[in-house]
């Protein structure tokens, strides 16, 4: 909990306990039927043909491919490093969604699982559906939203480009359809992201075309001359993206939910409560007028009292 007291007004921060822990991932491994991805750099799946297809970013795609470096590849394969991908909207290098593109390496720790489950009644997509309906979509209200396919990728305690494996970072992706809609959930591990550069000098800044460190990006891409792509703009391209864990777009602090078969991505309409953390003592601006705001990236319980006789006003976000 967080205590701080700024011009005479005492603004109690609650942080309530924990992200999501391994367990509440989707389940994940041999164990559950997944195959497993070469170890190494640059690796990737074999074709997932989806007979039905499922909606993305305003087309129809039948094709999937998990990619060692943190992203799906979505109707053709995308055979390169991340640090190679330019910054979305990246006409060039096609339909990818990606909950952690980066330039992953699995030769030294880490392991990378995946799956296609067909059956609308297996346990998993029905997690995913519960998920789904649990986060407020505006879209889906009156009729919910029940899977009938879905893939499943999970990244564990993989390590970074060139064989390195002082860190390790665990996250996964879901991709589910339900012949209409398409929702993707990005879980990323409690405390589970520990890295965000790796060694690599592919990647080139829009700006000035020169070599510059690897970054990450987190979001969906469309590929060709439309343009048309999505990030979470506040962790892409930036270290922040480390502190994925520590917010959400739907209240379950570690998962972030999307709409996604449609041009524009969709998130929640509004955060519906939930559980996490904060890392550090959000930043206060506190103007002289009896307003203080609290900068905030995820729900918190917030609580204000005042030593005069009318309480204080505060706004967050």
């Amino acid at each position: 909990m967080y205590v701080i007291v700024v011009l005479g007004v005492l603004v109690t921060i609650v942080s309530l306990a924990g992200a999501v822990p391994l367990d509440m991932f989707y389940a994940f491994g041999s164990q559950n039927g997944d195959k497993a991805l070469k170890k190494g750099f640059r690796e990737r799946s074999d074709r997932i043909r989806l007979e039905g297809g499922f909606n993305f970013l305003g087309s129809r795609f039948y094709n999937v491919w998990v990619l060692t470096d943190g992203y799906l590849a979505v109707d053709h394969l995308t055979d390169r490093f991340a640090s190679e991908i330019k910054p979305f909207p990246s006409s060039g290098d096609g339909a990818i969604i990606a909950p952690y593109l980066a330039d992953v390496d699995t030769s030294g720790v880490g392991s990378i699982y995946y799956r296609h489950i067909a059956d609308p009644d297996d346990p998993t997509v029905m997690a995913i559906s519960k998920d789904i309906n649990d986060s407020n979509f505006k879209d889906l209200i009156g009729r919910g939203f029940h899977a009938n396919m879905a893939i499943i990728a999970t990244w564990h305690e993989v390590g970074y480009f060139h064989n390195h494996a002082d860190k390790n970072n665990t996250f996964q992706v879901a991709v589910a359809s339900d012949d209409i809609h398409t929702v993707a959930v990005f879980n990323y591990l409690d405390d589970g992201l520990n890295w965000y550069q790796a060694d690599s000098d592919y990647y080139y800044d829009d700006a000035d075309d020169e070599p510059e460190a690897s970054p990450v990006q987190v979001g969906f891409n469309k590929g060709g001359d439309g343009g048309i792509s999505f990030t979470l703009q506040r962790f892409t391209l930036t270290p922040n993206v480390t502190n994925l864990d520590k917010y959400s777009n739907r209240g379950k602090f570690g998962q972030w939910t999307f709409i996604v078969g449609d041009e524009n991505v969709k998130e929640p309409s509004r955060p519906v409560g939930g559980t996490g953390t904060v890392d550090a003592a959000p930043v206060l601006d506190t103007p002289s007028s009896s307003t203080v705001t609290v900068v905030v990236g995820s729900p918190l319980t917030l609580s204000c009292t005042s030593r005069g006789s009318n309480p204080d006003t505060f706004t967050w976000r």
